[in-house]
């Protein structure tokens, strides 16, 4: 099934302005695909994977004109992996400033290395995008005119699962686990794993898996690094890592009263579901799990990170939690703390009421629980603001 990308649009009118345009992602994420259907719209391109080591040698930047001879008279020049050319930064920027009206699109898989690359060379010289798993509204729409989908019916199975694109065109369910198993074992940490601040690979996987097991739960990473018999420093700089490779993500509480709410610590989520049950071999069927609460909670807050990200809506989000346990799942702030709305994430239907403390505090604040029932319609909501 063909699943149309919002970010499309935005991606696409972003050339013909005299900049690069940088799309990051992880592995397998549609990346590619994108990329070839914005080349459609071009009367001629050449597409480049930066995987090939006669392609890496091709791009140094020692000559502008040696780099056009290379590159050639195209409307548009992709530039695929293009982190595993090194001071491609430069390249690009000589690119651009010599020949402002060539469109270059750049992706990359791992942003802790492309960005570090053309960070300081292309100040002012890029636009940059971020893409993500398909997200619910890109799934629901691909699915329009058909009487018999239900989002809501297809849930459960994409709490196991996930989002990933071939993830979603399996056939069976046995072609889904194996997608994700092969994910996991070999592309999805192939840059992280290769990136040259790593010393300890293997580490980086136990650590992936520890913090499967905590999904959603907070962590502490002195009591990682005990675990792990590593440095505290060493975890934290490893977390940064996986987060800038699109596995993870992180959020900090929100706190303004220190005495009365927790103001450290972290919570980790993955962008996908699918790629962390993966990581600990969690198959199960979503009533026999235990972790189903969890999984509901990370796959909302991934999901509205996502829908923001598409709309280029700003928001700051944090969880919140009192030293003597009430907590809420979710916590964005807008327009500069204004705008203060709350979260609450239950597979089932509920009515729970905002925590007291939380009401007490902050009095304005919107606050909303969200269940499996009610999360498309709030996303379509959410998509509107």
């Amino acid at each position: 099934m063909y699943y149309q990308r919002k970010i499309f649009n935005d991606v696409l009118a972003s050339f013909n302005k005299g900049k690069v345009v940088i799309l990051y992602g992880a592995r397998q994420i549609g990346k590619t695909t994108i990329a070839k259907e914005i080349a459609a719209k071009f009367p001629d391109f050449r597409y480049i994977s930066c995987d090939l080591a006669s392609v890496q040698a091709a791009l140094v930047p020692d000559s502008n004109t040696r780099l056009k001879e290379y590159l050639g008279e195209h409307s548009l020049i992709i530039l695929d992996e293009a982190q595993q050319v090194e001071d491609i930064g430069l390249t690009l920027k000589i690119l651009i400033d010599h020949y402002p009206t060539m469109n270059i699109l750049a992706t990359g898989s791992s942003s802790f290395d492309l960005a570090n690359k053309v960070g300081e060379p292309l100040v002012g010289r890029s636009f940059e995008f971020n893409m993500h798993p398909i997200s619910v509204g890109e799934l629901v729409a691909a699915h329009q005119g058909d009487m018999m989908y239900s989002f809501s019916q297809e849930l459960p199975t994409r709490l196991i699962f996930g989002m990933y694109p071939e993830v979603l065109n399996a056939t069976s369910i046995e072609a889904a686990r194996k997608v994700l198993d092969s994910l996991v074992s070999g592309n999805l940490y192939k840059d992280a794993l290769a990136y040259r601040g790593i010393k300890k690979p293997a580490l980086v996987l136990k650590l992936l898996k520890l913090l499967a097991y905590q999904m959603g739960s907070e962590v502490s990473t002195n009591e990682l690094a005990t675990i792990l018999e590593v440095d505290r420093a060493t975890v934290a700089s490893y977390i940064t890592l996986l987060e800038q490779s699109f596995i993870i993500f992180t959020l900090r509480p929100y706190a303004n009263n220190k005495r009365l709410e927790i103001s450290r610590l972290q919570k980790v989520y993955f962008w996908d579901v699918g790629i962390r049950n993966a990581i600990i071999e969690a198959y199960d069927d979503l009533e026999l799990r235990k972790d189903k609460g969890a999984l509901f909670e990370n796959f909302f807050i991934a999901e509205i990170l996502k829908q923001h990200a598409i709309d280029n809506v700003q928001v700051f989000s944090h969880f919140w939690r009192t030293k003597n346990g009430q907590e809420i799942d979710y916590v964005e702030e807008r327009s500069g703390g204004r705008d203060l709305r709350a979260f609450e994430s239950k597979w089932k239907y509920s009515t729970t009421p905002a925590p007291s403390a939380w009401t007490a505090t902050y009095p304005e604040a919107k606050y909303q629980v969200v269940t499996a029932d009610s999360l498309e319609a709030l996303l379509k909501q959410e998509s509107k603001q």
